[in-house]
């Protein structure tokens, strides 16, 4: 069981750095990526190794996990009413995949010790392999022959196989955390080969956030690097140096090296689009305080309110859901799906905070819940898979239980 799960682990990786390459659509808007074909062999592990051992019910986020599934399954339900079966279906693909994506941490966190300390310098080595495809990309891929994709066209903007340079901007932003933790461990060791490796990551991992051009993660890193800072007390002096280097690297992006309305930090054009996105997701809201109009229902009730923005509403990226998770799962589920939501947020950070003074990896969960969730008043980063995932695997190592 243990070479399997370990061929699981590497697979779930591959699948991280292949990032939005490895999703192949399907029929209706539904697409299936490597991420949820080797998700779903996880969970199968956990099904087999620990709900049928019932250990998993003693794990800290399985009750609330289930908590808000089962009040998003509830209002997809009682939503039924106006929506077509294949909607029905395709919607509650979401919460599988949702439920899938918890199954990584129930699955790391029953790894032995020995593996989960080798994760962290697996994780930094995945993220450092996207972030090299990322200046291919950046330098020397022709942006236009991306458009097969649905996605838009970010010009000028480091977004490697994600796509989308935002939710790039906090995967490495929380890549970087890791690196910076192993950092601060190996500094004391007085391992050079390993100091080397981690000191060029960090740089790399740091100049991928930079540019991806995106102001979320740009504020997001300074929010997380001064939780980091504030919890790794001893190791100020790395964090200092961090800070110093983001201080120049947005000095230079201030220059706007290739200026595209992109690539400008006061740009007006995406502001107003999140500013539409917010309008849209409350006037849901208002018409659906209780129960919202089904998890994952929200393509549909955009294109039903006549908010979608595209005439290709049922393929694209942009109707599919809003710019803040919160407001998401709002308006997808109501209050009393946000309620259990909130209280799975707290629940995790509750746990994080119980070993944030004798396990470093508790800082970088913490840094990383703080950097996720800024980022997810202006984009759906709590939902996002790729970065759902890294959080998850982060939590495991924890070994929060």
């Amino acid at each position: 069981m243990q070479k399997i799960k370990l061929l699981l682990l590497y697979g779930l990786f591959c699948s991280v750095f292949l990032g939005e390459l490895a999703r192949i659509p399907i029929i209706n808007g539904i697409a299936v990526s490597l991420l949820d074909i080797f998700c779903f062999f996880i969970f199968l592990v956990v099904f087999k190794e620990q709900i049928a051992t019932k250990k998993i019910i003693r794990l800290p986020f399985f009750k609330p996990v289930l908590a808000f599934l089962g009040i998003g399954t509830l209002s997809l339900i009682l939503n039924a009413y106006w929506l077509s079966p294949i909607e029905i279906f395709t919607s509650f693909l979401y919460a599988i995949r949702f439920a899938l994506l918890a199954g990584v941490y129930f699955f790391v966190s029953s790894l032995k010790p020995e593996i989960k300390n080798k994760i962290p310098y697996l994780m930094v080595f995945v993220a450092v392999a996207i972030v090299l495809v990322g200046f291919v990309q950046y330098f020397y891929i022709d942006f236009t022959s991306l458009s097969f994709l649905d996605w838009d066209i970010h010009w000028y903007r480091l977004f490697s196989t994600f796509i989308d340079p935002n939710f790039m901007g906090v995967f490495l932003i929380v890549s970087f955390f890791v690196a910076l933790m192993l950092l601060t461990k190996v500094v004391f060791k007085k391992n050079k080969k390993q100091y080397t490796f981690l000191a060029i990551s960090a740089i790399l991992l740091l100049s991928g956030v930079l540019l991806t051009f995106s102001r979320t993660a740009l504020i997001s890193i300074i929010f997380g690097l001064a939780v980091f800072g504030f919890n790794f007390k001893k190791s100020k002096k790395i964090v200092i140096a961090a800070a110093i280097c983001l201080i120049i690297g947005i000095g230079i992006i201030l220059l706007n090296y290739q200026a595209t309305e992109g690539t400008k930090l006061f740009r007006l054009t995406s502001s107003e689009a999140r500013i539409s996105s917010i309008k849209s997701a409350l006037t849901v809201i208002k018409n659906n305080p209780l129960f919202g109009i089904g998890f994952d229902a929200y393509r549909y009730a955009m294109h039903k309110y006549g908010f979608a923005i595209s005439t290709n509403w049922q393929y694209s990226h942009s109707d599919a859901g809003t710019d803040n998770s919160f407001l998401f799962v709002f308006a997808t589920t109501g209050l009393l799906g946000l309620a259990c939501f909130l209280f799975l947020l707290y629940v995790i950070i509750k746990n994080i905070l119980k070993g944030i003074k004798t396990n470093s990896m508790n800082v970088v969960a913490l840094s990383s819940m703080a950097t996720i969730g800024l980022s997810s008043f202006f984009i759906n980063a709590f939902f996002y898979p790729l970065i759902l995932t890294w959080l998850w695997v982060i939590i495991g190592i924890t070994d929060l239980s």
